[in-house]
């Protein structure tokens, strides 16, 4: 389920190009992202319809409510993870403050763009980010408790899309019929 999972959902979203090609490759595909993303977003009232959550049946209920939803509220759950983001962010301003500090050096270097040399050795552009972020971004969000901020996020990401995943019964509408039809079978439902 998984595998399939996965596979379904990279061949949905648009490759991003890599770095070395260009930024306007890289902001093109984050445009049809964004598009995509946007494109698929299902109604919140159709999302947040508690009223229809029941319990699963059984483990076979459970893991085709999980296939279900998980690809017909993809958008939603993405849309639903940066909301979480955008709040933990705020909630922690020390956060906030060390990210902004990180990309003031990171704006700094490529601002002076000099070639910096180390025991004999020059650093690229890229050479000198990966050293700063080392040196000033790794003890700034060790002092900012990014990390336990980083689990909490995931944690709290993974439990809401999971419960809330297993306990949408897929309606009829969603699945343009299928749902009824694998409950006929002793699939789902």
């Amino acid at each position: 389920m998984a595998a399939s999972m996965l596979a379904s959902l990279q061949s949905k979203l648009p490759q991003l190009g890599s770095a070395a090609q260009g930024s306007d490759e890289l902001n093109q595909s984050v445009a049809q992202a964004k598009q995509f993303l946007v494109s698929e977003l299902r109604p919140w009232p159709q999302f947040f319809a508690v009223a229809k959550f029941s319990k699963p049946a059984g483990v076979h209920d459970v893991s085709y409510r999980l296939d279900h939803n998980l690809h017909f509220f993809f958008s939603n759950y993405v849309f639903l993870s940066i909301g979480l983001i955008t709040f933990a962010l705020i909630m922690a301003p020390m956060l906030l403050v060390g990210l902004f500090i990180l990309l003031s050096v990171f704006l700094a270097i490529k601002r002076l763009n000099k070639q910096v040399v180390v025991a004999g050795h020059p650093l690229s552009l890229q050479r000198q980010y990966m050293v700063a972020g080392v040196v000033i971004g790794v003890p700034l969000f060790y002092i900012t408790a990014a990390g336990s901020l980083v689990f909490w996020i995931i944690g709290v990401t993974l439990s809401s899309v999971l419960v809330h995943a297993s306990l949408l019964p897929p309606s009829d509408a969603d699945s343009g019929g299928q749902a009824v039809a694998a409950a006929e079978k002793g699939i789902g439902g």
